[in-house]
């Protein structure tokens, strides 16, 4: 009888999945050396992410879904909040835009039909979300 290990590591929209045969006798012996795997994660800190389609949204319930205020994390929308289907609540992200420099950090998730390359900027105003419209940008990761 063989005993399996399984190491599933997810990170972000993947899934990586290592397995290793541990022999019966490797388990019952403790003089046997015991396979070993070292898996070491990076940090995305720093990271550039090209060419990022970048909307705009608002708290309209068209918009939204029945609860336009409160994000998928559970906090109340505030300028700086930033939507992505892929990336950790709390991730700190920089955007360089034709105006400047803005830091956003995820707290709330897109329709599911969007994947990590799309991102979504909470806006007050309607207007101001409209004249933003989409834009194709670069996405730096903070933190």
């Amino acid at each position: 009888m063989n005993y399996y290990l399984l190491l599933a590591l997810t990170t972000l929209s993947t899934t990586l999945i290592i397995t290793t045969t541990v022999p019966e006798h490797a388990v019952a012996d403790v003089n046997v050396p015991k396979p070993s795997l070292e898996v070491q994660i990076e940090p995305l800190e720093g990271v550039l992410l090209p060419n990022q389609t970048i909307y705009a949204y608002t708290s309209r319930v068209q918009e939204t879904d029945d609860t336009p205020y409160t994000t998928a994390n559970g906090t109340t929308v505030r300028s700086g909040i930033i939507a992505n289907n892929c990336y950790g609540f709390g991730t700190e992200v920089r955007i360089e835009t034709p105006n400047g420099i803005r830091h956003y950090e995820v707290h709330d998730r897109m329709n599911s039909r969007y994947d990590c390359n799309v991102w979504d900027i909470w806006m007050d105003d309607l207007q101001e979300a409209r004249n933003w419209g989409k834009r194709t940008l670069d996405v730096t990761i903070i933190v």
